[in-house]
């Protein structure tokens, strides 16, 4: 599934699926099976300008990846994955003496 969200900032975005991902897993699942659970991972992109709607899709596709395989029922945003690379990359740079 795909939501768009024009207008809003990644962050927002971000705030906005936690909420319903929230919901989801709060809800009473009952009717459907007894003691049934559900959870919702997510990954969230704002589109650059200029950007192809393919590339978008691949980030945001990305950024679901990511969530489901941090412990699933979460969401996690290409920019957040963008953060961790760039201070993954600053650690592993050699510091000249």
């Amino acid at each position: 599934m795909v939501l768009i969200f024009p207008g809003i900032t990644e962050p927002t975005a971000v705030s906005v699926i936690n909420r319903i991902r929230n919901n989801i897993q709060k809800h009473d699942w009952s009717r459907i099976a007894a003691n049934l659970s559900v959870s919702a991972s997510f990954g969230v992109s704002a589109r650059k300008e200029g950007e192809s709607i393919e590339s978008w899709l691949f980030r945001a596709d990305q950024a679901v990846y990511a969530a489901k395989t941090s412990g699933r029922n979460c969401v996690i945003s290409y920019g957040y994955i963008e953060q961790i690379a760039k201070r993954s990359k600053q650690n592993q740079t050699p510091k000249k003496h």
